[in-house]
């Protein structure tokens, strides 16, 4: 037996021990160790603050509980239903913009999906809201619902964000992977900073959150069913604003030219497109500069400066998948199986993601360099080696698409092994079922 797996009369948090590689193992193939699972069962949730539209909506999310979902469902399942909205608006509209454009489509996406696009999203929200409500009503609530409500979070970010890749249509480029990871990379930041300080932040403000974000990505997709899209968003920004502000009266002398009216005049010409992407990409950093730092400043104080390095080393391995994804990846990939790349990149975010969120919970040592981002990053390194540098290119077109789908089955069967192990011994320890009320014990 492992001298880290007994379980104390207290738990031991091990939260602030550095890992670089191997964390604490588990004793008979689990992943959690015995005081893991202990902690994790006296664990309560700390959530930031409601925004104003939290405050809003409030009392329809109640109602939706209380008249709408029946009292026999489990919270669970509540999530789950929700999220397989997402799944299937992701897939469809994989099927339609395999490749985050309509060109050389056979048929554009049809404007039924773009309505169920942002109904999933807003479906799926109005899920994540009611499952706590719906736990409360039941008396069914368990640390479990939050690890299984989180997890499918960290899932339902990738689906959530090709909402936003099927309005904007920016193709197979980098901008179309950055668009996901930026997200995903916003979402481990969130929960380290929960992993440190025991706190959700889910609003950066009274005025923005989780929740404003999912609504208008909910509005935008379905009011994009409702314009042609590409036209829209290939107008440059001067076009969108002449209506509005006399842009073309600014003073263009191409003998004497004036730099701000040439900087002005070089913005203007952006594609609205673009700057939407612009704008969420600034969103994304503002979101993961503030977690970062509020998470190093807590660090520092509560202990010193070399523990808050070794708190912002655990940000490398997203990081570096990011990296490597964005960055690395041959533009012959990128063209060919971006689609791809972003699910096998995602995936394996996901993936480490969820083992942040339990090993939050469980007080457990999360190691700095997570082995599990191996496959991807090794898999794009050796494609850029194949693609730009080897003398003689011997991957083709259709062993790169293998070699990714071979990625993507790996994280799929990584994460159901180590998920299903860490569900089962939560459930065995909480003696509670995960998509089902267990009925109460007679007597």
């Amino acid at each position: 037996m492992s001298f880290y797996d007994v379980e104390h009369e207290k738990p031991v948090d091990r939260s602030n021990v550095h890992k670089w590689i191997w964390e604490d193992p588990a004793r008979h193939g689990n992943v959690l160790t015995q005081d893991g699972i202990t902690t994790i069962a006296h664990h309560k949730y700390k959530g930031g603050e409601y925004t104003h539209l939290d405050t809003f909506m409030n009392p329809f999310w109640i109602w939706i509980t209380e008249n709408i979902i029946p009292m026999s469902m489990a919270p669970n399942m509540v999530t789950l239903v929700g999220s397989m909205a997402c799944v299937t608006s992701y897939l469809t509209t994989w099927w339609f913009i395999p490749q985050f454009t309509e060109r050389n489509q056979p048929m554009p996406m049809p404007m039924a999906l773009l309505l169920f696009n942002g109904f999933a999203v807003f479906f799926y929200h109005t899920a994540d809201s009611c499952d706590g409500k719906q736990a409360r009503r039941t008396g069914t609530s368990s640390p479990l619902g939050q690890l299984f409500d989180h997890g499918l979070d960290c899932y339902a970010a990738i689906f959530t964000v090709s909402v936003a890749q099927g309005i904007l249509l920016l193709g197979p480029t980098r901008a179309s992977l950055l668009t996901q990871v930026a997200i995903q990379l916003t979402f481990f930041s969130t929960q380290l900073e929960e992993y440190y300080t025991g706190v959700l932040l889910h609003a950066h403000s009274k005025w923005l959150g989780v929740t404003e974000c999912a609504y208008m990505l909910a509005l935008g997709g379905m009011a994009s069913a409702f314009f042609d899209r590409t036209a829209y968003f290939s107008q440059s920004l001067q076009d969108v604003l002449y209506p509005i502000l006399p842009i073309s009266k600014l003073p263009n002398n191409p003998n004497d030219p004036d730099p701000f009216v040439t900087v002005l005049h070089t913005v203007l010409s952006v594609q609205l497109k673009h700057c939407v992407y612009v704008g969420w990409i600034a969103m994304s950093c503002m979101l993961t500069s503030g977690c970062i730092y509020r998470t190093a400043k807590h660090v520092y104080q509560q202990y010193n400066f070399t523990s808050m390095l070794s708190a912002l080393s655990k940000l490398f391995s997203p990081f570096l998948v990011a990296t490597v994804m964005v960055l690395v990846t041959p533009n012959d990939v990128v063209q060919q199986d971006a689609r791809l790349v972003c699910v096998a990149s995602g995936l394996c975010i996901c993936f480490i993601t969820v083992k942040m969120i339990i090993f939050s919970m469980a007080r457990m040592a999360y190691a700095s360099i997570q082995l599990d981002i191996l496959p991807i990053v090794g898999t794009l390194l050796f494609f850029a080696w194949e693609c730009d540098y080897a003398e003689h290119r011997r991957l083709h077109p259709p062993g790169i698409t293998f070699g990714l789908q071979a990625v993507v089955v790996f994280y799929m069967a990584r994460i159901a092994y180590w998920t299903s192990i860490a569900i089962r011994q939560l459930c065995e320890k909480l003696d509670v079922y995960l998509l089902t009320i267990k009925p109460p014990k007679k007597g």
